[in-house]
């Protein structure tokens, strides 16, 4: 039987349910159902005063109210049926696997012809489908939503390996979170003004109370202007390499200026630090060197020159060390370099005594090399000015 039924097409069925409607009609009124053959056509009358009935022409037509009013319609070559009322089924309605039409134009469906499987047809296209516990958006559509809630308490959603639950996420295993360059892409705090981004390519900004105070690049961290680093130990990264500030060198408790000068801390209550300018000159300077800057109102208080490889020049070897751009002399008087040894300030003529004020402003330090016949090969000094700064 149920092999019989699964033959029979649903219009059948329909039509057929509508004749058994008007049929209980007939026998609940007790009246008998007249047949009137015209021709190849036949019209059957479904209630007492024979003003319902099923007239065969071209199509099938369930007519009521006095012959006039059409209920429903079998189209004689498709098959369809129409029905202004529209078509209520009480029972199960079987497709068996066929398509159920929904749109004017026919190509908006539902169809399960793959078994436990439905498809949803949109313009000509599957569109989405439905498995067991599955519903799935197929390649080139999308789900759109204002809200997705988990269905279990506690579960939260997992949205293609990325867990999304009570307010926070958790990336899966192997997962990341592409920012993609976003400017202030991770917002840290309530107010949204303070926030982590890579808008610049291997630079990392870090945004605090909406302007940008740190940033990140390749061994570098940098507080820009207005911003502070304050921590109560800086550690060296490499034993023994100790940690650079701006050019000065903090290793294992003492100090070194790596631009050419000592720092020399003092005991005495009067004294506090004295600073060195201090940097070479060698048998090629035959030009003006500028050895260093002191800043304005520095005090001179000692010089020292220290010619440590002796120059070799034919003929005299003469050093001069000053400000003066011609003829820098004012610390170091054209001192005989042709011996190698520690002069200090006040030694002789050439080492001229300058305990002074700098001046207003700052001062350049020059030194030159000049050898009688030009032909040395050798020769090294260091000039170093110990002064305070007021």
């Amino acid at each position: 039987m149920k092999d019989f039924l699964k033959k029979v097409s649903w219009p059948t069925v329909i039509l057929c349910l509508i004749v058994s409607i008007f049929a209980v009609n007939f026998l609940l009124n007790e009246t008998s159902a007249g047949i009137e053959a015209r021709g190849v056509r036949e019209r059957i009358s479904i209630d007492a005063g024979e003003d319902a009935y099923l007239y065969n022409g071209a199509d099938v037509i369930v007519y009521s109210d006095n012959h006039t009013t059409e209920v429903a319609r079998i189209d004689g070559a498709t098959g369809a049926i129409t029905s202004s009322a529209g078509i209520t089924v009480s029972g199960v309605v079987d497709l068996n696997g066929l398509e159920l039409t929904l749109d004017a134009d026919a190509d908006t469906s539902l169809t399960a012809d793959t078994d436990d499987q439905v498809d949803v047809e949109i313009n000509g296209a599957d569109d989405f489908r439905f498995v067991a516990n599955i519903f799935r958006a197929l390649s080139g559509s999308s789900i759109e939503t204002n809200t997705i809630n988990e269905t279990t308490a506690t579960n939260g959603v997992t949205v293609d390996g990325l867990l999304i639950k009570d307010l926070g996420w958790l990336l899966g295993t192997g997962g990341f979170a592409d920012i993609n360059g976003e400017a202030d892409g991770l917002i840290l705090d309530a107010d949204a003004d303070t926030t982590l981004s890579s808008p610049t390519d291997d630079q990392i900004d870090v945004e605090i109370s909406g302007a940008d105070d740190f940033t990140f690049t390749a061994n570098l961290l940098t507080a820009l202007s207005g911003s502070t680093i304050a921590t109560n130990t800086i550690a060296e990264t490499t034993a023994a390499s100790g940690v650079t500030i701006d050019g000065l060198l903090v290793k294992d408790g003492g100090l070194t200026v790596l631009a050419g000068a000592d720092v020399i801390a003092q005991n005495s209550t009067n004294s506090g630090l004295i600073f060195a300018c201090e940097n070479t000159v060698a048998f090629g300077d035959t030009a003006n060197k500028t050895i260093c800057v002191i800043p304005a109102n520095a005090n001179i208080v000692d010089i020292t020159f220290w010619v440590s490889t002796a120059f070799d020049d034919s003929g005299t070897d003469l050093i001069a060390c000053g400000t003066t751009s011609g003829d820098p002399d004012e610390y170091v008087d054209d001192l005989a370099g042709g011996t190698a040894g520690i002069n200090r300030m006040g030694d002789a003529a050439d080492m001229v005594i300058a305990m002074a004020d700098v001046g207003a402003s700052d001062i350049t330090v020059l030194c030159k090399y000049t050898g009688q016949n030009a032909n040395a090969t050798a020769g090294a000094a260091r000039l170093a000015i110990l002064y305070t700064v007021d």
